[in-house]
């Protein structure tokens, strides 16, 4: 008992323990679904659209600050690159990771509603959303809407999410 009692107290004076898996911490004021980070790094950009109406979906991503948690995230997000990148439905997609914020976005244009559905069920995101737990650190979603190519923007997606009280949170 004494030894036990000798260990607590010897790490109790040291000070907290770092975790080697933690992430910096943000200012969760300043992220949220509503307010475009300003260190985004996006992909690809959307190229000009041809005029037309489409399918529009946007996610919003709070990664838990944890090390292992933006691996497995990268583990996940390879297969549905991949998938997209073969998607005859898929017109143009976009990302924006954000480090001040730990987050990370889509914007995606979709030729149809059957289209988007065809991905979302698809068996590389219904893997990404059996594993959200892992990836999400509460707060994050997603909407679509129909718009035209002038619709098709990160202002408006930021809108949208802003909008959405009703929509799915994981």
């Amino acid at each position: 008992m004494r030894t036990l009692l000798l260990v607590l107290f010897t790490l109790t004076a040291c000070g907290p323990m770092e975790d080697p898996d933690a992430l910096p911490a943000v200012d969760e004021t300043k992220c949220t679904k509503d307010v475009l980070e300003a260190d985004g790094l996006d992909s690809d950009q959307l190229a000009a659209l041809p005029a037309g109406q489409y399918v529009i979906t946007t996610t919003y991503l709070r990664l838990p600050h944890k090390k292992s948690a933006l691996k497995r995230f990268n583990e996940l997000v390879a297969p549905m690159t991949d998938e997209l990148k073969n998607h005859q439905g898929l017109v143009r997609v976009t990302t924006r990771l954000s480090s001040s914020c730990n987050t990370a976005r889509t914007l995606a244009v979709w030729k149809s509603e059957l289209e988007m559905y065809r991905f979302v069920n698809g068996a590389s995101h219904a893997k990404a959303m059996g594993s959200v737990t892992q990836v999400s650190r509460g707060g994050s979603v997603t909407t679509h809407w129909l718009g035209s190519e002038a619709d098709a923007t990160w202002q408006t997606a930021t809108q949208k999410l802003a909008a959405d009280t009703d929509g799915p949170t994981y």
